[in-house]
């Protein structure tokens, strides 16, 4: 996909499904061990993160490193199926999160920022949602990943600036399986 010129322009992607619906399920939600594995960005059918990288305010060269080498994602379930090791590595830094459902989770952003975020795994434990709290200098992001088949995951960023007169960012990304 081109890359979005207009950073306030939501994406129009249409092969992803919407974000996960917040339904009360009895009991934890063990992850689908298929989600373990090293997954490629690819950035043939992905959309371009520099309106999101742009709307944070990331500058123009660390931005171009960022994506000129796009990312790995590394998923490892631990033992009992309740949380997810996650691992993103990019040209600037790798960032490591546990994903597990509950509210107030520990979680670091990409810039390194701690913070706290309410995390939802997707019924059949498939994918989760991820909301977090609004940020004085960005606004409010959030993140939804779901595996689609044995070697696909759809991964969704948006974030809904802290100035209401623009439109929020969608950006929708496929990784790819590594064989």
């Amino acid at each position: 996909m081109a890359a979005v010129a207009d950073p306030a322009v939501t994406s129009t992607s249409t092969e992803f499904g919407s974000e996960f619906p917040k339904a009360a399920v009895e009991g934890p939600i063990l992850f689908d061990e298929r989600l373990n594995g090293t997954w490629t960005l690819d950035k043939s059918v992905s959309d371009s993160m520099e309106p999101f990288l742009l709307e944070v305010g990331v500058p123009w060269l660390v931005r171009k490193g960022i994506l000129s080498f796009g990312a790995t994602l590394k998923l490892q379930i631990n033992d009992t199926r309740t949380a997810v090791d996650l691992s993103m590595t990019t040209a600037m830094r790798t960032n490591e999160n546990r994903v597990e459902a509950g509210k107030d989770k520990p979680w670091v952003r990409g810039d390194g920022t701690k913070m706290t975020a309410d995390i939802v795994v997707k019924e059949g434990g498939v994918g989760f949602s991820m909301d977090m709290p609004a940020d004085e200098k960005i606004g409010k992001p959030s993140m939804s990943s779901e595996l689609v088949d044995d070697d696909t995951i759809h991964d969704m960023l948006k974030l809904v600036p802290k100035d209401p007169k623009r439109k929020p960012i969608v950006i929708k990304r496929t990784f790819r399986r590594q064989k």
